[in-house]
């Protein structure tokens, strides 16, 4: 709903601005109202109760991604719920005559690899007056651009002809995004409207800019068209377990660099670089591979049976990488520098790399690292492989870094242990 559609619990006490008349009956006026959300009660101290408990079950199993949050609103890269409640009210002379309340759970199904994606609304009376009989509410859907809505489908009426009648009605309807290249972002609008007694009530109109679909054609990591979305950021978690060098060398460049790269603590998301031509410029720069000031790993990262690697953070592929214009360094001298050093019993800790003459500030826009080999291309490499694909990310969207399991690591002035979990 709209921050005006759910502005907080209305006056139902005289008739809403804009009711509207029954014909013939200028004393009478029908309503449709939407309004905050009140997750339901689930007493079951009265047999009302109870039912309307298990008509709330049966919403449930229609909206399942909405009944695991009680917010009125919450979404994910690819599922979006609203949730609101909706008065169906009559007036006469005045005063409120009857009433419906209704339990209001709208949820959004995308997919990465579609254009095509569900809408699943369930309706559910919550509160009624029992002189309300025959009410029924109907939802057109819209969207736009280049979208289109199939037919609504009910799979349990929408009419309620009797106060005791407390069923669920579902409905689901589907729309297709039918843009030909690059992306839209789609606009999704919903019309309430309902009848009393056959009569009709006003309208109620609502959209939700922050759940914007977008569709794109133009994600180099999938074959096919797909929808996400876009305001949802997501977080790229680092395997931890498998790769806890790197892991600790990020996060504790999240903490002490001034910019914080990618902490979502910080609220300073990285945003992803889908070039794949500038991403190599960026590792060129951070960890040359030739010429005078080449990277050379520290020889205590490269025990036998081991391989050290540059790592770099921010990563290559962001805006945020120290390669990247308009901060770029002219080096990767110029970062901050780590190496990872075995322990005798097991396990890496990280040290600051003394083979470079400069000394860290950690006032640095970026960072480099000695580290085993594996560990780097396991880290960054599922960036690419993985987790831009899943959450069908474009140049320029926002994602957080996570790396469980090294929150402690906040202060080199203390040893940070890294060790592999057992």
């Amino acid at each position: 709903m709209t921050a005006q559609d759910a502005a907080g619990l209305l006056d139902a006490s005289a008739p809403k601005a804009g009711c509207k008349p029954v014909k013939g009956k200028p004393d009478t006026e029908l309503c449709i109202v939407p309004r905050a959300w009140e997750p339901p009660a689930r007493s079951s101290a009265r047999p009302s109760d109870e039912l309307r408990a298990g008509a709330a079950a049966t919403a449930s199993a229609a909206t399942p991604f909405c009944s695991g949050n009680s917010a009125a609103r919450f979404f994910t890269r690819t599922q979006g719920c609203l949730q609101s409640l909706v008065d169906v009210q009559q007036f006469v002379s005045g005063s409120l005559f009857a009433s419906w309340t209704f339990t209001y759970q709208h949820e959004i199904d995308l997919a990465i690899n579609s254009t095509t994606f569900t809408q699943r609304i369930s309706l559910t009376p919550y509160r009624t007056d029992l002189k309300m009989v025959a009410v029924s509410i109907d939802i057109d859907p819209k969207c736009s651009p280049n979208c289109t809505t199939g037919p609504m489908s009910w799979s349990s009426p929408n009419l309620w002809a009797t106060a005791t009648d407390l069923h669920t009605a579902n409905a689901t309807v589907n729309q297709t995004w039918t843009g030909t290249g690059g992306n839209d972002r789609l606009k999704l609008d919903w019309t309430l409207s309902g009848r009393i007694e056959g009569k009709q009530t006003t309208t109620a109109s609502y959209s939700s800019n922050e759940m914007s679909v977008r569709c794109d054609r133009e994600a180099k990591s999938s074959p096919n068209p797909g929808c996400v979305f876009p305001d949802y950021t997501p977080t790229y978690v680092v395997n931890s377990e498998e790769n806890p060098a790197a892991a600790a060398f990020y996060w504790i460049l999240m903490q002490k660099l001034p910019s914080h790269p990618g902490s979502r603590a910080h609220n300073a998301p990285l945003n992803y670089l889908a070039s794949t031509p500038r991403q190599n410029e960026n590792r060129k720069v951070i960890c040359p591979k030739s010429g005078p000031d080449r990277w050379v790993g520290n020889p205590a990262s490269n025990p036998p049976g081991t391989t050290s690697s540059c790592d770099e953070y921010p990563f290559a592929a962001t805006y945020q990488s120290g390669g990247m214009p308009p901060q770029a360094v002219s080096n990767g001298k110029e970062c901050t520098q780590l190496y990872a050093s075995p322990l005798a019993g097991g396990g890496w800790t990280l040290l600051e790399d003394t083979n470079y003459s400069r000394v860290n500030t950690w006032n640095e826009i970026c960072g480099r690292a000695s580290i085993p080999g594996d560990e780097n291309s396991g880290a960054a490499n599922r960036i690419g492989l993985r987790f831009v694909p899943a959450n069908r990310m474009l140049d320029k969207d926002k994602f957080y870094v996570s790396t469980p399991g090294f929150e402690e690591c906040t202060d080199l002035s203390q040893i940070c242990w890294v060790r592999t979990r057992k």
